[in-house]
């Protein structure tokens, strides 16, 4: 006679019957799954294309900028940039401050002083000496503002001139 902890043979047959069906319907569902992936997988594409999907990954993965943290790096950032930049050696004041300047200096960005607003001019026309040295802080870049406003191929006057058309 079993044991009154051991199952009856009868429970023990039901047990390894349905263990049995559940194992068969599991195995056949992965089959099912593995030829459907097949049929939608298709073939690899030919290498041309692979090396195309490559380039087109790479580009996707370049980096937008970098960090420039020698005097070096910097120069020779700028020598690229005035190399591959437009040409902005003919704008006046007004065309920089549109195009370069205003970006920051028209809406405040970064407490920058805002275009043609004298409370916020006044008082760094006096703490840097006038716009002399108005001029000499664009022309080297100060707090968020990069070098000559990140437009390095400007000239000092053409930053003297966006400077002015500021403060009026």
């Amino acid at each position: 006679m079993p044991s009154p902890h051991e199952p009856h043979p009868q429970e023990k047959r039901s047990f390894f019957a349905t263990f049995s069906l559940v194992l068969a319907a599991l195995l056949a569902l992965g089959l099912v799954l593995v030829l459907v992936a097949r049929l939608l997988g298709g073939r690899a594409p030919p290498p041309d294309r692979q090396r195309e999907m490559q380039a087109e990954m790479a580009a996707r993965l370049t980096p937008v900028t970098r960090a420039i943290t020698t005097d070096a790096e910097l120069k020779q950032a700028t020598a690229a940039v005035t190399a591959s930049g437009p040409d902005r050696s003919a704008l006046n004041g007004q065309q920089i401050v549109n195009q370069v300047c205003g970006a920051c200096h028209n809406a405040g960005v970064l407490n920058a002083p805002k275009a043609h607003d004298n409370s916020q001019w006044a008082p760094r026309l006096q703490a840097d000496g006038g716009i002399d040295g108005l001029v000499a802080n664009a022309v080297r870049g100060k707090g968020a503002m990069p070098p000559k406003g990140g437009a390095p191929e400007l000239s000092d006057q053409q930053i003297r001139q966006a400077i002015e058309i500021m403060l009026k």
